[in-house]
């Protein structure tokens, strides 16, 4: 077999009848190998075939216009019906077989095939997709593109101007896909029923509603409710409503970019905002990521925001050996707790680089020695369950201290 694959291999061997017909029996595709003869030699065309129905490719043009060849392969493989010839695409036995072994067959298959009803409909249920290459009067048959929406939502992009201005169908792709509105009439996107139905499926199905709907504070709250990006769709003044956004950023946190300026500068909306999703903290106010105790406040309700704190920039000193022995020595507490959460994070921003200097803080006991002796607390266990109340304290004093 190997010898076959080679493009140099004797042309004796190629061409040996007896070994070609045993070898694609095992991998049809070396039919590609072969000599020009056996590629048009039936027995062996069909053995390969048989075994892998793209070999059809690699046969003569006389024997991918053979009947019997050509339903050997699209049996073991429904997408050989491409290298058939023009006459059996449109052989309806053929497509039959073919699209039967594999449904996406049918953009093969002939203009009149894919114009008949019960032949088309199987395969544009399983692959919407295919609707595209089926017959305009087929895309305009209310019977089948409502059995395809049923399954696909967005399917109603295929069908004819005048199903999608359907109001019943339209409804039936909203409720499977929300962001099938784009695909209607200019009408339906003003229908409250039909826009509500959208945007509870999908919140950002708000984005195709009329201006009108998209002020309308009902549709606006079940929309952001379902997807609190699509706040991004709603006007000026909603994305200045204080309730609006609240529900929105419950939902995605990130949904916070979209708010209004003042918004962005609530400490209750971005704490909302970063609890559900630290990402948020970028998009709040200048003053806030400035405000060191707010800072802490968000790291106490979601502690991944060590990723996105202002704090981090501290360890840019360390690179630049700014930090003194006396600066590590009354910081030890917080270097050390930091250490194993921070070092990922560190390490990968390239904020240092040479970690040497958080190796040397490691000793547990000396730590737990010198937050009792300065009365930092009254008592320290260190594990898991408190770690992060033990960073946030210390984080504390790190940033509160006078």
């Amino acid at each position: 077999m190997e010898d076959l694959q080679k493009r140099k291999a004797p042309e004796e061997l190629r061409g040996n009848r007896e070994v070609v017909l045993n070898v694609v029996q095992q991998d049809g595709l070396i039919l590609k190998y072969v000599s020009v003869e056996l590629r048009g030699d039936r027995e062996v065309v069909l053995a390969a075939v048989r075994q892998n129905g793209y070999a059809l490719i690699y046969a003569s043009f006389e024997l991918r216009g053979d009947r019997e060849v050509v339903l050997a392969a699209v049996t073991q493989n429904g997408l050989a019906l491409e290298y058939a010839s023009n006459k059996l695409k449109k052989n309806k036995e053929v497509v039959c077989a073919a699209i039967e072994q594999n449904s996406l067959a049918l953009q093969y298959a002939s203009e009149e095939l894919r114009a008949i009803k019960e032949l088309v409909l199987p395969a544009v249920q399983k692959y919407s997709f295919l609707l595209k290459y089926v017959s305009s009067e087929l895309r305009a048959d209310r019977d089948v593109i409502l059995a395809v929406l049923q399954n696909y939502g967005l399917a109603l992009s295929y069908a004819s101007k005048e199903l999608r201005e359907d109001r019943e169908l339209v409804l039936t792709a909203v409720r499977k896909n929300g962001l099938a509105l784009q695909y209607t009439s200019k009408e339906l996107k003003a229908d409250r029923e039909v826009v509500l139905t959208a945007v509870h499926n999908h919140g950002n199905a708000l984005e195709y509603a009329s201006l009108e709907l998209r002020a309308d504070r009902e549709v606006i709250f079940i929309a952001v409710h379902s997807n609190g990006g699509a706040l991004q769709y709603t006007s000026k003044e909603l994305r200045a409503d204080r309730i609006v956004v609240s529900t929105a950023i419950q939902q995605n946190g990130l949904s916070l970019i979209y708010a209004s300026e003042e918004l962005r500068a609530d400490r209750i909306v971005v704490l909302t905002a970063v609890k559900q999703n630290s990402l948020a903290l970028p998009y709040a106010s200048e003053e806030l990521k400035n405000d060191k105790t707010f800072l802490i406040e968000c790291y106490r309700i979601n502690t991944d925001t060590i990723y996105h704190n202002k704090f981090i920039e501290e360890f840019d000193k360390l690179e630049n050996g700014l930090f003194n022995d006396t600066f590590i020595i009354e910081n030890i507490d917080f270097l050390n707790l930091l250490k194993n959460q921070l070092l990922a994070a560190i390490h990968q921003r390239k904020i240092i680089k040479n970690i040497g200097i958080l190796d040397l803080i490691t000793n547990k006991k000396q730590l737990y020695e010198y937050l009792i002796n300065n009365n930092k607390f009254d008592s320290l266990f260190w594990n898991e369950k408190n770690k992060n109340d033990i960073i946030y304290n210390i984080l504390q004093l790190l940033y509160l201290k006078k």
